[in-house]
C-alpha cells in the first residue's frame, strides 16, 4: 500500500503497534490518488480489527466486510466483556477470541465461516460490483483495491467448486478427528511430512485440491468483475 515494508515506511513499531498513517514515512497509495483526484475505495474482508482512522487515510470509502458483519457485531458485543480493555494490547485480541470462542456455539476458531459462510469472496464481489456500476458514467478517475481472503486458512471451498478436484479422494483416517478446514491442520501435516509420514502426503494433496477450488472460486468472482471493467466506455487498468 506504500511500496515500503512497514519497517521503513513506519506503519508497525517494533512491538507490533501500528501507527496513524499521518505518522508514515511514505504515503499510501490512495492518499496519492486521492491527492491527484481520484475517488478512493478499499473493499476487504478481514478478521484483523485495524482501527479505520488509522488505516483508512486518503480513503473515500473503506469497508472490511468481517469486521462490519452485523452477526459479527452482534456476537461481540454479547460475549465479549468490557474488562478486557484493562489488558496489555498483545494479549487483548488474544484473549478475546479465546473468550468469544468458549460462549458462542458454532465457532469453533472460525470467524470466516460463522459470519459469512465459506465465501467471503461473495461478499468483496457483490459491493465492488456495485461500485463498478454506479460509476460506469461518473467522469471521475477512481481507484478500487480489491482483498479476496478465501485462499487463506483454514481451507473451506465454496458450494459451488466443492468437490470438483476432491472428488473420489479421502481424508486419511489418521487425520479422522482433524477436519481440514481446522486452522492449525496444516502445521501439523508439515511436521509429519517431514519424518517421511506417506499419510501426511496423502493429506496435503488433499488441503493443496481445496486450496486450488478456492482459487477457481477467487478467479471466477475476479472474471465478473473484469468483465464489467471491460465494458466501461473508458480507459480501466487491472
Amino acid at each position: 500500500i506504500t511500496g515500503d515494508s512497514p519497517l521503513k515506511n513506519g506503519s508497525r513499531k517494533t512491538d507490533g503497534i501500528f501507527r496513524s498513517n499521518d505518522t508514515l514515512a511514505t504515503p499510501t497509495i490512495f492518499r496519492v490518488f486521492k491527492d491527484a483526484g481520484w475517488k478512493t475505495l478499499s473493499l476487504i474482508w478481514d478478521t484483523i480489527d485495524f482501527n479505520k482512522s488509522e488505516m483508512a487515510d486518503g480513503l473515500d470509502v473503506y469497508e472490511n466486510y468481517a469486521q462490519d458483519s452485523p452477526r459479527l457485531l452482534l456476537l461481540k458485543k454479547a460475549h465479549t466483556p468490557g474488562w478486557l480493555k484493562f489488558m496489555p494490547a498483545p494479549y487483548r485480541q488474544r484473549m478475546s477470541q479465546q473468550l468469544f470462542g468458549w460462549r458462542t456455539k458454532g465457532y469453533a476458531g472460525d470467524l470466516k465461516k460463522l459470519v459469512i459462510g465459506n465465501t467471503p469472496s461473495a461478499a468483496t464481489l457483490r459491493r465492488s460490483m456495485g461500485y463498478l456500476e454506479s460509476f460506469s458514467n461518473d467522469t471521475q478517475p477512481f481507484f478500487m483495491f480489491l482483498h479476496f481472503v478465501d485462499l487463506h486458512q483454514p481451507y473451506l471451498s465454496d458450494e459451488s467448486v466443492c468437490g470438483t478436484l476432491t472428488e473420489g479422494l479421502s481424508w486419511p483416517k489418521v487425520y479422522a478427528d482433524l477436519p481440514t478446514h481446522d486452522r492449525g491442520v496444516a502445521a501439523i501435516i508439515a511436521d509429519d511430512l517431514a519424518s517421511g509420514s506417506p499419510e501426511a502426503k496423502t493429506a496435503a494433496e488433499y488441503l493443496h485440491k481445496i486450496y486450488l477450488e478456492e482459487l477457481m472460486q477467487i478467479d471466477k468472482c475476479l472474471g465478473e468483475i473484469f468483465s464489467a471493467a471491460n465494458d466501461f466506455e473508458r480507459p480501466t487498468y487491472l
